[in-house]
């Protein structure tokens, strides 16, 4: 795909100033969500105490969708608070009819998750459930970046996957109202927020910069993919690459599906 030359470097470099600048906002002025997550204490092998992290993603950049979607970000505590979340909220348009996960091998052993098990609390809640099986490991640039290339290309085989799984869904749905769909993944950063992007840019036709600052709207201090440069390879090969090779080949793929 895109090597890593001086361009490429430059901008992947470009996205991580904006979200180490985002870092900088004083406290006063970050967002509840964010002030809440930062006072508390994880406990990473039970979810149980987890607070709920769901939180709606709005691009900067409006495309007009028929019917209208509405994004969501969120950790493995998200589904678990998704009863109430969809209970709580006023208007059905805001509540999620699709969960995409990136973190099954966690979501199968972790402790906190609801007793009936995730399959059957999906259903009961009348979502569409997805898994998508990523891994997310650090990775660091060298003289050949032979290993961050390699995890980047199997995160863009995961995007791959998602829009054909996504779009096949959507274009079979015969609901009118917006769709609400939550991208989450163990804790809510990487892995999901760069999925999301990845839609935003497919979906949405948004830049990487614009997909990015999507994000950083609503959560200025989520910090996603420190130590994971192969993710902004992967999110500047699959804007550069969209109309080329990306959108032909899942639309082709949809098709034949």
């Amino acid at each position: 795909m895109e090597p890593y030359d001086d361009a490429m470097s430059a901008a992947c470099a470009a996205l991580q100033r904006m979200i180490q600048s985002s870092l900088d906002m004083p406290i006063e002025d970050q967002p509840t969500l964010d002030r809440l997550l930062a006072a508390h204490q994880y406990h990473f092998g039970d979810i149980s105490d987890w607070p709920n992290d769901i939180c709606e993603i709005l691009p900067g950049e409006m495309m007009s969708l028929e019917p209208p979607e509405i994004y969501f970000l969120g950790s493995l505590a998200a589904c678990r608070h998704l009863r109430t979340h969809q209970e709580t909220v006023p208007l059905s348009c805001r509540r999620a009819s699709v969960v995409l996960s990136f973190c099954p091998r966690e979501m199968k052993r972790i402790r906190g998750q609801p007793e009936v098990g995730w399959k059957a609390w999906f259903e009961d809640l009348k979502i569409r459930w997805f898994t998508f099986d990523v891994d997310d490991p650090r990775t660091y640039l060298d003289d050949t970046n032979t290993f961050c290339q390699e995890v980047g290309n199997a995160w863009l085989s995961s995007w791959m996957d998602m829009c054909c799984a996504l779009l096949k869904h959507l274009k079979a749905t015969t609901q009118r109202e917006e769709r609400g769909i939550l991208f989450h993944c163990f804790g809510g950063v990487n892995r999901s927020s760069a999925a999301l992007c990845a839609w935003l840019i497919f979906r949405r036709q948004l830049s990487a910069e614009a997909a990015v600052q999507s994000l950083l709207t609503a959560r200025p201090t989520l910090h996603p993919w420190k130590h994971r440069p192969h993710v902004f390879w992967a999110l500047r090969t699959w804007e550069k690459n969209l109309n080329s090779f990306v959108r032909p080949r899942i639309f082709a793929a949809v098709q034949e599906l």
